[in-house]
């Protein structure tokens, strides 16, 4: 009788690491030590093995063919290390020999087994060895069930093996070429994301994550991805690796707090209750592939916007759809929370003051919401730089904000871009433009050109990652509103407002099919849309432009040396660097100009993305 189990006696590290990647079999050997693995179920011809809260399902197929249900594709860490504990309990059977039960196999001496006393660490949390310090305060355990208040004041072995290997990672990226990018280096890259998070990094597995998703997608050659978008986030990346190296040489833990991240925000509990009105809520995909929702509410009481998230990793829970019935706040329909104010009682509230969503009880106000109380909510005016976002790590400020528009020309399209344009213009005429991606939701274009012909008296927009202004919502008077309001000879005041959202409220559309719409909306603008003039670039825009044309340029080749032009163009930027006192650029180009490595190319990268950024702002 043969033992399914000897098929992974044979496989050293080697083989692992042509099934993996030889920098994960690395850090499974190290993790081994700290993680509690043993079998969940050991049948006649497969078996579930359990590493920390996660079941690996195996066979006789061998690691390729292992089930894991966490998010990483191919042979992931859980994989590695359910086989290094099966390989260590699995002897040769021996001819016409019975192999043991797994209850008196012992383990190869040559193996060693973590101690059934060593518990692995929550996902995310830093691990205690390795060189890792952590202060614990006394446990406070929230909801969710996990401690969140540790501060590493130093970078561990094990996480400093990760960010070698990530930088590395992205080194042989660029030494193949952008050009040439193929789903295996999305999937490596991907294998670093759940490896960052369950070594204590879970920002830069955020950071992995986007750029798992932007590398997939230029593999797959899709029209909305290109090079520079990729090899941006690329500099971002590495910028992160580079500045936590910074913060753990400098004992700043503080800063080594804030770029590590958090892998799930605190929530605590608190005994009164809240009237929250909702403003309005969004669904939203990351390029990874992560998608979720955020609802955004005024808080009464405490007189401050209050936003609850939730949200499933990339391939989990195929029920959690962007419907209006999807009940993941507070147990109750999306449909319903938007329907007037409610109240919350016994609510979870984070540091950040983001609100949980679960709450003891929720109740609806019904009354609908009043005018009066949404314009004190309201702004009134606003610039250009208006409630710009400020460059830097971790996640972004959730920017909402509820606009008064004293004038609305109707949505245009943005061609170039691929973009529904919707201009508001406050009461001194300045203009904020709202942009909506065609690409993106084909439900939410349906439903921002349908509100052209909706009473709009205000607008929720929220600032997203790029930058841009998008819409969220618009509280609208009904047609009944607005025919009393005829008869009255003014706008009623008195009568309550209705809240629309662009992905969960069902409006009619005036034509069916995209292509009727699209045309629709060019014809309302004619050629103004086809015409509209660019507007210019700053000095320092148009020397950000060249700096990432020449970084594109080698990039996408893969070229370790410059050619004699493209030599002097690079000396020539330094040199309009420095004219313009941009000093830490111009060191940058000089060294970029003397070697042509991975290091310059994603610095001067960065730079010049974080350049632009500060000088359109």
């Amino acid at each position: 009788m043969s033992d399914w189990t000897s098929a992974y006696h044979g496989l050293d590290d080697a083989a692992l690491g042509e099934l993996s990647s030889p920098g994960l079999v690395r850090r499974a050997a190290k993790v081994l030590v700290n993680t509690e693995i043993d079998w969940d179920d050991r049948g006649e011809k497969a078996g579930k093995v359990r590493v920390g809260d996660t079941v690996v399902q195996l066979d006789e197929r061998g690691p390729a063919s292992a089930r894991c249900p966490c998010a990483t594709a191919g042979v992931c860490l859980h994989v590695v290390l359910a086989t290094m504990f099966v390989r260590s309990v699995a002897e040769p059977p021996e001819p016409d020999v019975i192999p043991p039960s797994p209850d008196v196999n012992p383990p190869s001496p040559d193996v060693i087994l973590p101690s059934p006393d060593v518990i692995l660490p929550e996902a995310g949390s830093p691990p205690t060895e390795d060189g890792v310090t952590a202060e614990r305060a006394a446990p406070q355990e929230g909801g969710d069930g996990i401690l969140t208040d540790v501060r590493m004041t130093s970078i561990g072995e094990e996480q400093s093996d990760l960010i070698t290997e990530v930088r590395q990672e992205l080194a042989d990226i660029l030494s193949a070429g952008l050009s040439h990018v193929s789903a295996l280096s999305a999937d490596r890259v991907t294998g670093l994301v759940t490896s960052a998070r369950t070594t204590g990094l879970p920002l830069l597995s955020r950071y992995l994550g986007t750029l798992a998703g932007t590398l997939t997608a230029l593999a797959e050659r899709r029209d909305d991805t290109g090079e520079a978008g990729v090899l941006s986030n690329m500099a971002e990346v590495w910028a992160l690796t580079r500045a936590l190296d910074a913060a753990s040489a400098a004992n700043d833990p503080d800063t080594l707090q804030r770029l590590t991240g958090q892998v799930r925000r605190q929530f605590d509990a608190r005994t009164d209750q809240l009237t929250l009105i909702p403003l309005g809520a969004h669904w939203w995909v990351t390029p990874s592939g992560a998608r979720g929702m955020t609802l955004v509410a005024w808080d009464i009481a405490e007189q401050q916007m209050r936003t609850v998230t939730s949200a499933r990793p990339a391939g989990v829970d195929a029920g959690f759809t962007c419907s209006p019935d999807n009940s993941a706040f507070f147990h109750v329909a999306i449909r319903r929370l938007l329907e007037s104010p409610f109240t919350l009682v016994g609510p979870r509230i984070a540091d950040d003051g983001s609100l949980s969503p679960t709450a003891q009880r929720w109740t609806p106000d019904g009354t609908g919401f009043d005018p009066g109380t949404i314009a004190a909510i309201a702004q009134y005016e606003w610039d250009e730089g208006w409630g710009a976002p400020s460059a830097g790590f971790g996640r972004p400020d959730n920017q909402y904000v509820v606009l008064a528009p004293a004038h609305r020309d109707e949505p245009y399209v943005d061609e170039p871009r691929q973009e529904i344009v919707w201009p508001l213009a406050d009461k001194a005429g300045n203009t904020l433009e709202l942009r909506q991606s065609v690409l993106d939701n084909t439900t939410r274009i349906d439903t921002l050109l349908a509100l052209a012909d909706q009473d709009v008296v205000y607008v929720t927009a929220h600032r997203a990652a790029g930058g841009a202004w998008e819409p969220v919502s618009a509280f609208v008077l009904t047609k009944e509103q607005r025919q009393a309001g005829k008869e009255q000879g003014d706008q009623p005041a008195s009568e309550k407002l209705k809240l629309l959202t662009l992905d969960f409220s069902d409006i009619p559309i005036k034509k069916k099919g995209l292509v009727a719409r699209w045309w629709q909306a060019w014809r309302r603008r004619v050629d103004a849309a086809r015409m509209r003039p660019a507007t210019p670039r700053t000095l320092v825009g148009r020397l950000c432009d060249d700096v990432r044309l020449l970084n594109l340029q080698v990039a996408a080749t893969g070229r370790r040396t410059f050619g004699a032009d493209q030599r002097r163009r690079c000396q020539a930027l330094a040199g309009r660097a420095n004219d313009v006192a941009l000093s830490t650029l111009a060191d940058t180009l000089t060294k970029l100009a003397g070697q042509v490595s991975a290091d310059n190319i994603l610095r001067a990268q960065l730079i010049a993305d974080r350049l632009d950024q500060l000088d359109a702002d």
